[in-house]
């Protein structure tokens, strides 16, 4: 049960650090990256969003949510793309920010890139959650 409640909150922490990050105004993220030295944030997007659905696949695989879930992989990456499509159409209406289809691409290009290894960590997930 501490698995769960942990991974649920680590999983929730996360999702609204990425929302605050994604709404925040474009010139204070522009002062964090260039105390960073990031050049472009179009790493970030896919590693964000990677990290997510693995976030998420730990936490439909505890116990609690295998009662009501069946397919875990599968409601990670669909709460993960539910995620990434919010971000990018609440931009849409930010002034300082702004959406772009690449952005949500990179997102989903994450999302993918999870699945793909998945099948090679799933394994350590069981025993994890086990």
């Amino acid at each position: 049960m501490w698995l769960s409640i942990t991974s649920s909150v680590v999983s929730l922490g996360y999702m609204l650090g990425l929302c605050y990050l994604s709404f925040i105004g474009a010139g204070h993220l522009g002062r964090y990256y260039r105390r960073y030295w990031i050049r472009s944030d179009d790493l970030l997007h896919f590693l964000a969003f990677l990290l997510l659905t693995l976030l998420l696949r730990v936490m439909f695989s505890t116990q609690m949510y295998r009662k009501y879930l069946r397919h875990p992989k599968r409601w990670a990456a669909g709460l993960a793309l539910t995620l990434a499509i919010f971000i990018e159409s609440v931009q849409l209406v930010l002034p300082t920010r702004h959406a772009t289809w690449f952005d949500l691409c990179l997102h989903a290009a994450g999302i993918c890139a999870f699945l793909a290894m998945d099948k090679a960590i799933e394994g350590p997930i069981e025993r994890l959650v086990a």
